[in-house]
């Protein structure tokens, strides 16, 4: 499973007509593990107007990028992640078939080592 450390993103949204709301980040990323100088992008749209069989959630998995489809409303949880978390990892299944839609891949991103007591003080006590 490729793991990549993302270095930026750019957040898109728009509206297709009557398709309806388009949204899209695009990651820059290197790939963890390896001494490329070129960083890799990869495109995660979120829309629920794709075709019955993208409907939902899908990857196209390569070694050195992905390309997921995932639903509307998982838009604002990526979105929040990379606004207010660093570091931020992209973690992905690749596919088998390049190119290949699956409906049984991963993606999902993470943060780095977190320390504990983040947060508000609780002054209630």
């Amino acid at each position: 499973m490729p793991s990549a450390l993302i270095s930026n993103y750019t957040a898109h949204v728009g509206r297709l007509g009557q398709l309806g709301a388009d949204r899209l980040i695009v990651l820059s990323h290197n790939l963890i593990g390896t001494r490329a100088v070129d960083e890799n992008r990869s495109e995660i749209y979120f829309a629920d107007r794709f075709g019955e069989q993208e409907r939902g959630f899908h990857t196209m998995g390569a070694p050195n990028d992905v390309r997921a489809h995932l639903p509307a409303e998982d838009y604002t949880v990526w979105l929040d992640l990379l606004r207010h978390e660093a570091p931020v990892y992209l973690h992905w299944s690749t596919s088998d078939v390049p190119g290949t839609p699956e409906t049984e891949g991963i993606i999902h991103l993470a943060t780095g080592p977190e320390p504990t007591g983040e947060g508000p003080v609780d002054f209630s006590g």
